[in-house]
C-alpha cells in the first residue's frame, strides 16, 4: 500500500475531515457537504501534532498548523474540536473583513477621514484607503 493510499484511508475514516476538505477545495470554504453532520464517532486523536501537520501538507492549508499555535491546543482531542476552532477562525476573519469594508465605505462617503476611522475602529488608516 502506497503512502497516498494510507493517507486516503486515514482521511476517509473521518467524515468530518473529508467533508471539510471537500468544502475547502471545491466550494471555497462554503459548507455545502454535510452541513448538519453530527458525528457519532468521537475517536480521540492520539497524535494531534502529526495529524494537523499531515492535513496542512495534504490540503496546502496552513490553518491546521495554526490551530496548534493557539492557546488551549492541549484541549484538542477530536476532529470536531479542530473543526470548531477552524470555524471560529473563519468567523473572526469574516467579522474583521466586514468591519474593514464598512469603515472603507464610510471613509469613501466622507463620513470619516481615514484617521478618524482608524481611531474609531482600530484598523490602520492605510487599510482604509
Amino acid at each position: 500500500m502506497g503512502q497516498k493510499d494510507i493517507t486516503e484511508k486515514i482521511l476517509m475514516d473521518y467524515n468530518d475531515i473529508f467533508s471539510d476538505i471537500i468544502n475547502v477545495l471545491l466550494f471555497d470554504g462554503d459548507r455545502r457537504v454535510d452541513p448538519d453532520y453530527i458525528p457519532a464517532d468521537k475517536r480521540v486523536i492520539k497524535h494531534v501534532d502529526e495529524v494537523m501537520k499531515l492535513l496542512a501538507v495534504m490540503t496546502g492549508d496552513d490553518r491546521y498548523e495554526k490551530v496548534l499555535q493557539e492557546e488551549g491546543k492541549e484541549d484538542i482531542q477530536t476532529m470536531c474540536d479542530v473543526a470548531e476552532r477552524l470555524e471560529k477562525q473563519g468567523y473572526e476573519k469574516g467579522r474583521k473583513d466586514e468591519r474593514i469594508l464598512i469603515f472603507k465605505d464610510l471613509v469613501k462617503k466622507g463620513v470619516y477621514t481615514p484617521e478618524q476611522a482608524e481611531k474609531e475602529s482600530g484598523i490602520s488608516a492605510k487599510e482604509l484607503v
